[in-house]
């Protein structure tokens, strides 16, 4: 699980990097490292549902 929630956070973070960068290039304000709070409340969210989703995996299959 803590390896999923890293990956979660790598691959979401590296998304908001991209679109931070795309938007500084665009001209927009920096807003520091706040837009990788996306990636850390998915990380964090993660395990909450990934255990939700197995729950309903078991009752359907």
């Amino acid at each position: 699980m803590p390896q999923q929630c890293l990956m979660v956070f790598l691959l979401l973070g590296i998304n908001q990097m991209l679109v931070h960068f795309i938007n500084q290039m665009l001209g927009a304000d920096d807003a520091g490292f706040s837009y990788l709070w996306p990636a850390l409340t998915s990380a964090l969210a993660w395990p909450v549902f990934c255990v939700l989703l197995d729950n309903i995996n078991r009752k359907l299959g």
